[in-house]
């Protein structure tokens, strides 16, 4: 029995700085943009900013720590309220530093867009694509430069095809491949395009011959599972696939998985 797996691309993003992908340091933080703060205040953000970028994460955290904590509701402090946030996640705390960047894009109107990244890393890392979705728009919207934006755009399709928009998410998905044909997205997004279907299902097999197919599917429904047959073009060939339930989203389908594991333990969610 051979499984077709889709590519799940998203990673939790790494702890080092040095190796960060270069899409996830798209611009530098515009330090001071929204009004004023005393001299003092501009300078440990500036401090922060570059401890941040040379990965003293505790010494960014330190010095932003201090201009949240004299200028707390300052529409400027956005910018330590980032700062401290990514140091924080940087450091392995992600609640904190979630919190962080949240509190920064509401302080001010002209939200960072590496904040907008990171959150949207996390939320859909936790299983909130709906969020996810909404935020790698967001960040669509503020300037990512064009090497970039095929990734972008891959990210916030895959992220409305786990919470269940596939019309939506198919829209994305197609300017990837159409507009960045070469790019590194473009076969991940034609993978996912491949299934058309509005529902997400469990494949439990993948077979060469229809009979194939149709006997591991007897056996299936004989050990209580409700399965069904359809078919697949995998690398130019034809497959015929087992597979369980019609979910309308991700998490629907991952609970169907669970349910299926004690009894098909190599199952996987598709697409």
């Amino acid at each position: 029995m051979t499984l077709v797996r889709s590519r799940d691309v998203i990673a939790q993003q790494p702890t080092r700085h040095r190796n960060r992908p270069c899409w996830a340091i798209l611009g530098c933080l515009a330090i001071v943009g929204c009004s004023e703060l005393p001299p003092d205040a501009v300078l440990r953000i500036r401090q922060s900013d570059r401890a941040y970028r040379l990965a003293r994460f505790d010494e960014s955290e330190r010095l932003a720590a201090a201009v949240i904590r004299d200028h707390p509701a300052h529409a400027d402090a956005a910018e330590a309220y980032y700062l401290r946030g990514l140091s924080r996640i940087r450091s392995g705390d992600q609640n904190d530093g979630r919190r962080d960047m949240q509190t920064g894009l509401k302080l001010c109107d002209r939200p960072q867009l590496e904040a907008l990244l990171q959150l949207a890393h996390l939320a859909y890392g936790d299983g909130r694509y709906g969020p996810a979705a909404r935020l790698y728009e967001r960040s669509l919207n503020c300037g990512v430069d064009q090497a970039h934006r095929d990734e972008i755009w891959f990210r916030y399709g895959l992220s409305l095809q786990r919470g269940g928009a596939f019309p939506a998410a198919r829209t994305a998905l197609e300017r990837v491949r159409t507009q960045w044909p070469a790019g590194s997205s473009a076969a991940r997004a034609s993978a996912n395009l491949a299934w058309r279907s509005d529902f997400f299902s469990v494949q439990c097999g993948a077979y060469t011959s229809a009979s194939g197919a149709r006997t591991a599917a007897g056996q299936l429904r004989r050990d209580g599972i409700d399965v069904y047959v359809t078919t697949a073009a995998v690398g130019g060939d034809l497959r015929h696939l087992v597979c369980a339930g019609h979910y309308p989203d991700h998490a629907a389908a991952r609970r169907g998985l669970n349910a299926l594991r004690h009894i098909q333990p190599d199952a996987f969610i598709v697409p």
